[in-house]
């Protein structure tokens, strides 16, 4: 009819979009902070079938530099039940009895090398359930600054049988 008004009134609300932006930011910068660390380290471990049946892990430690790093310790683990198969392998620099950590010394690697430390460890027990090692460190220079690494956990399901 004449004179008659209408309006509209509509409301956006930003808090939806704002959190995705703020996710993908996020997402980005630690992707962007992963890539930037000089020196990666990576553990994975497989099961070795034994001659008398006992447990044994072969145990892959794999240290990527991204960026030239100097005077590299690897250090490693040995859980509490586990034992060192001294005949396979590359021997640690140094071996801790007391805390069971297990030592190896690289001068320098360049932008792109990449060495790979295996071992095996065995075990008189069986294991059933979730065995767990724990990660790896890697401790190195870059630019004049001392860094630290740390690689994955690694477990392994054991089956009961």
């Amino acid at each position: 009819a004449p004179n008659e008004s209408f309006s509209v009134e509509s409301t956006t609300n930003y808090t939806l979009p704002l959190i995705f932006l703020i996710l993908i930011v996020l997402a980005g910068f630690l992707a962007k902070t992963y890539s930037q660390t000089p020196l990666s380290v990576n553990k994975r471990i497989s099961f070795v079938k034994t001659k008398r049946g006992e447990f044994a892990l072969k145990v892959n430690l794999r240290i990527k530099a991204r960026k030239h790093v100097d005077r590299i310790q690897l250090i490693d683990t040995l859980p509490e039940m586990t034992k060192l198969y001294e005949k396979f392998g590359i021997r640690p620099d140094k071996i801790e009895e007391y805390s069971r950590r297990l030592f190896w010394n690289i001068r320098s690697l360049q932008a792109g090398e990449e060495r790979v430390f295996s071992y095996i460890i065995f075990s008189k027990l069986n294991v059933v359930g979730r065995f767990e090692l724990p990660p790896a460190t890697a401790i190195f220079e870059h630019d004049g600054k001392t860094q630290e690494v740390w690689s994955n956990k690694v477990f392994f399901a054991a089956e009961q049988s």
